[in-house]
């Protein structure tokens, strides 16, 4: 008598495979993003409050972020050399004066 095994493989893999590009819509916890950017949950939540930080969503209480826009938050704050990261400081104490 032969046993059929059940497809191995993480959930995430399993979507992956079942729709192609499902990595831009993927959906990640607060932890999750701390653990990508090394930016503390207090920290996230701080920003979340006063309208700063990566865009995020609330799904029945819970807080959630698109893997993909944490990615991009990342990319956009990417600094070629100390002197424009001074320019980038500069340039936003501005806007906020």
């Amino acid at each position: 008598m032969s046993v059929k095994r059940r497809e191995e493989g993480s959930p995430a893999t399993n979507l992956k495979s079942r729709f192609p590009g499902i990595e831009k819509h993927l959906l990640i916890n607060e932890n999750e993003v701390a653990e990508i950017t090394g930016i503390s949950r207090g920290t996230l939540s701080r920003w979340r409050c006063a309208g700063k930080g990566p865009t995020w969503v609330k799904l029945e209480g819970l807080v959630r972020y698109y893997l993909s826009d944490i990615l991009s938050y990342v990319e956009a704050r990417k600094v070629l050399s100390v002197e424009e990261s001074h320019r980038q400081n500069f340039a936003a104490q501005k806007r906020h004066q």
